[in-house]
């Protein structure tokens, strides 16, 4: 479906004649909606269809995730990251190279085990300390920061391909995107919830008519209908099991 059809939709159960009567106050609150649904949606799984690569400048105090781009030259629109499933660097040939990734949490448990239980003692170095340089280089995530190690250093900053689970961008007009071609139905229920919140249409239940715990419930299983097609479109795929052989 196209936004001007979703919007019509959306106008059609709020009791309205066209788009154009879900106008209030010069808001466009049928495209609010919509765009308050998909990010319902999207908060509620990590779909398939919104991954994509992601290039991060890293220096040595970390790149913010704010500062993600669609081409390894950093140029382009700002890409806006949900989540990262994976970290690599580049090698030669225009080749990248996955390194291992973690939370901050993890990367501090890791340290604490190489500590083990030692005193507290402000004069030695970490090495001292018993934790190692890593001969691979690893990334770890605190918040909305991608952190090497070892560090860049004085080095220029290292350029590394994320590959991320993004935010799609609002709609404005007539944009399209894997929701309104495959998923209208989980977009619009949700829509009409969020449109309900102007206008009201659904009140709590009265003989014969629906409420909005029903439109919730359509939503609701619409939403279920999307993730399970999602999670398909991962295990119908030839390669997830198979496994490469071990370097010897």
């Amino acid at each position: 479906m196209t936004i001007a059809e979703l919007k019509t939709f959306i106008a059609v159960y709020m009791g309205r004649s066209t788009a154009n009567d879900l106008i209030l106050n010069g808001l466009d609150t049928a495209l609010v909606a919509l765009n308050s649904a998909r990010r319902y949606l999207e908060r509620a799984h990590n779909f398939k269809y919104a991954e994509v690569n992601a290039f991060l400048s890293i220096p040595p105090t970390g790149g913010s995730l704010t500062a993600c781009f669609p081409v390894v030259a950093l140029t382009g629109t700002l890409i806006g990251v949900k989540s990262v499933s994976s970290v690599m660097l580049p090698v030669a040939s225009s080749g990248y190279q996955p390194i291992e990734f973690m939370t901050e949490d993890e990367w501090l448990a890791r340290t604490r085990r190489q500590i083990g239980r030692q005193p507290y003692d402000a004069s030695k170095t970490l090495a001292q300390l018993g934790v190692t340089t890593n001969m691979n280089p690893v990334a770890y995530q605190q918040g909305q920061t991608i952190f090497l190690d070892p560090s860049p250093g004085n080095s220029p900053p290292t350029t590394a391909q994320l590959n991320v689970t993004r935010w799609m961008p609002d709609y404005v007009t007539s944009e399209t995107d894997f929701f309104t071609t495959y998923a209208p139905e989980a977009l619009h229920w949700q829509a009409i919830i969020e449109c309900n919140k102007f206008w009201r249409r659904f009140v709590p239940k009265q003989e014969s008519n629906i409420d909005e715990g029903e439109v919730q419930k359509m939503a609701d299983t619409a939403l279920a209908s999307l993730i399970a097609w999602d999670v398909s479109t991962m295990k119908d795929t030839s390669t997830p099991n198979a496994q490469a052989p071990a370097k010897p």
